[in-house]
């Protein structure tokens, strides 16, 4: 394709400016996550995320997302681990790379940044491979590292640029291998290439492109090619498992091959088969259970001009009558891997693997049909790619306070520490002594959780300054509120907040002890006429556990004889024990429900981490002890009996659950280091119930 419009001058001039602009985008994107690069990984903190959520326990709420796994599960099978042990279904190859990342340069994001720039550079020589222009090649490269799913990635540690970086090295490799005199090579490495590309997340699109390969040499009689492509393709997907395979034989390799696929195939996860149309068009994609839209963040108004170009390019080149075989092979990837996304259940990054090749279609088709104002429409795009990057990079301070309000509602604070908060060298403690200060208040103040309303951000000279409004759910107590300040602070554009340890509880602050002061309110009795009692509160028992006293060998046992007093799932349970523990700290987890006899109290008492005391509950004598559950607030994992917050279900307790209805009463105060109290947070009055009698 000849260069057009500009002068051999100008045709370099312009193609340094884009380099330039581009070179100022990347190290922008350096500039404002630099502390993605100079924050060392800190195995620690993710190995205690990763097996508190979850991926360990499936009730969790202090859920983690796939670049938290990938980065961590990475490292450890970098240092040696078996791949096996934890999301074995996801491909080894990108889980190395970030893995070597980390023990090679302390953080992931170096084989991010890295990707980032290959998948450029492998673009670059795709394009040029088409349009014959480095100009016109600089362009779309250009357009590319604007698109804001693609450059998001350059400091995270998902395995999405692993994979688009091998497919673009196998599309390079095979078309110009096609054309190459040493074809053979070409092809052995064009096939390695592909097996590495299987082996970075499952492999779907892996048996189109092999087939079309195959087919392709076929027809040209290259047998030596052919074979030549099959031995690179079966050495590139097993060389990313050859750790593994040093300790396993090839029946466990084949096993866990079945494994992957199995658990693929058995997925029962909704398909939304227009999501990836609705992603790529309208800037909204269906969440993948529920299929509620939501907006996708990384869209940009060139991606739907892109999307309906490619398609209409495809079509065009389809209707050719002289169709090369380059784009022919172009095209087929983008119709085969449309149809197969819009069959699979779509999760928006998937996209990143559509794009390019959309954008690059889009430039064939525009520069042979429109060439004189071909360029200016990529230009066009080019410029609106600038403005997006810099308003992309421009953080806005709604994500780091929603999730600072996710994390402090929940008692998260060990991930307030590390991911919310700027001043934590000014609070001179570690992440493991703010954790225990702030969530020892909230578990002797017995907080269940905290709904943080946020209002309007207001502008000062030190950052930002956001209302907020802490509505407290006390298990005991009630509910009662306080109004706070968030103050943020800017750090090469990203936010993050200042901490003050007002936002536990106003006028709180280390070393001082909150206090939760409880007068029982006594839910009424339910009587017979013969005046025996069917149910009533009355003194019954309190189970707790130490998790780090467990014996892990007695623990299924326990869990099933715990599940059998609380009416609990074991599941649960050990979700309520295991999420969010603090070190040698007591976990309450149910109340008697039923007159426990010696036995009982002697079997839970043998229970190494557990123990037992006294506890004003509801004990059923002869009706169901599930007549009665928490309609206060969503209990998840514990069955702790108060009358503030236990109603009637079914039954007795149901019908006269007017009549029977009391609440709990007393102070929840804060005290200072001497013991002198600094003020009572909240506080109300006991209130008992009337009894019942049954004329049955």
């Amino acid at each position: 394709m000849r260069r057009f419009l500009l002068s051999s001058q100008a045709h370099i001039l312009y193609a340094v400016i884009i380099a330039v602009v581009v070179a100022t985008h990347l190290l922008r994107i350096l500039w404002v996550n630099q502390d993605a690069f100079t924050k060392s990984y800190d195995i620690a903190y993710w190995k205690d995320r990763v097996e508190h959520s979850q991926w360990e326990l499936p009730a969790s709420k202090r859920i983690i997302g796939d670049d938290g796994l990938y980065s961590y599960v990475g490292y450890k099978i970098a240092l040696g681990e078996d791949l096996t042990v934890l999301n074995p279904e996801t491909g080894p190859v990108g889980k190395y790379l970030l893995g070597y990342s980390i023990l090679f340069f302390h953080t992931p994001a170096v084989t991010s940044f890295m990707l980032g720039l290959g998948i450029l550079g492998l673009f670059y020589f795709l394009s040029q491979f088409f349009l014959k222009d480095r100009f016109l090649s600089l362009l779309l490269t250009g357009i590319l590292s604007f698109d804001p799913l693609f450059f998001s990635q350059f400091t995270g540690s998902w395995v999405d640029l692993p994979q688009l970086f091998f497919l673009l090295l196998f599309l390079v490799l095979f078309l110009y291998g096609s054309l190459h005199k040493k074809q053979i090579l070409y092809m052995f490495l064009t096939g390695i290439s592909l097996g590495i590309f299987s082996d970075v997340k499952f492999p779907i699109l892996t048996p189109i492109l092999f087939l079309f390969v195959c087919i392709s040499l076929s027809l040209s009689k290259k047998w030596q090619s052919l074979l030549s492509f099959i031995f690179g393709c079966s050495l590139g997907f097993l060389f990313p498992y050859m750790a593994y395979l040093s300790h396993h034989s090839l029946k466990e390799f084949i096993s866990l091959q079945k494994y992957i696929i199995a658990f693929y195939m058995k997925s029962h996860l909704p398909v939304h088969h227009f999501a990836i149309w609705q992603t790529l068009i309208l800037g909204k994609f269906p969440d993948i259970v529920s299929g509620r839209l939501s907006k996708y963040q990384e869209w940009w108004i060139v991606l739907p001009i892109i999307t309906l170009l490619g398609l209409g390019g495809s079509i065009w080149t389809i209707c050719k009558k002289n169709i090369s075989f380059s784009e022919g092979f172009l095209v087929a990837y983008v119709i085969f891997t449309s149809i197969i996304f819009s069959f699979i259940p779509f999760y928006p990054r998937y996209v990143l693997l559509l794009f390019p090749i959309l954008l690059l279609i889009s430039a064939i088709w525009l520069i042979r049909i429109w060439k004189y104002i071909a360029v200016i429409d990529l230009l066009l795009a080019f410029l609106v790619g600038i403005i997006t990057s810099m308003l992309y990079l421009t953080y806005s301070p709604v994500p780091i306070i929603t999730n600072m309000s996710y994390n402090l509602s929940h008692g998260y604070f060990q991930d307030v520490y590390q991911e919310d908060i700027t001043n934590t060298k000014e609070l001179r403690i570690s992440r493991e002594e703010f954790q225990k200060i702030g969530q020892s208040a909230f578990q002797n103040g017995e907080i269940i959780s905290i709904d943080i309303k946020i209002g309007s951000p207001q502008t000062t000279r030190e950052g930002l300054e956001v209302p907020i409004t802490e509505l407290y759910q006390t298990r005991r107590l009630g509910n009662f509120q306080e109004k706070k300040t968030i103050l943020l602070s800017n750090q090469h554009g990203k936010w993050k907040v200042q901490w003050d340890w007002n936002l536990v509880f106003n006028k709180f602050s280390p070393g001082e002890k909150v206090v939760s002061d409880v007068i029982p309110g006594k839910r009424g009795a339910i009587k017979n006429l013969d005046g025996t009692i069917s149910s009533s509160d009355t003194d019954g028992y309190l189970v707790s556990i130490i998790p780090s006293q467990i014996n892990s060998a007695l623990e299924p046992t326990m869990l099933h004889f715990f599940s059998q007093l609380s009416y609990m799932k074991p599941v649960g349970l050990q979700n309520a024990y295991l999420e969010n523990p603090l070190p040698d700290s007591p976990i309450p987890l149910f109340s008697s429900f039923t007159p426990w006899n010696s036995t009982t109290l002697e079997k839970l008492k043998s229970y190494p981490g557990v123990s037992v005391t006294m506890y004003p509950s509801r004990i059923y004598a002869s009706s169901d002890p599930e007549s009665i559950g928490n309609t206060t607030f969503l209990e998840c994992c514990t069955r702790i009996y108060t009358s503030s917050t236990y109603h009637g279900l079914i039954g007795t307790e149901k019908t006269y659950d007017s009549i029977l209805s009391a609440k709990d009463g007393g102070n929840l105060s804060l005290f200072d280091k001497n013991g002198i109290l600094i003020r009572v947070v909240t506080q109300r009055q006991p209130q008992n119930g009337h009894d019942v009698t049954l004329n049955l």
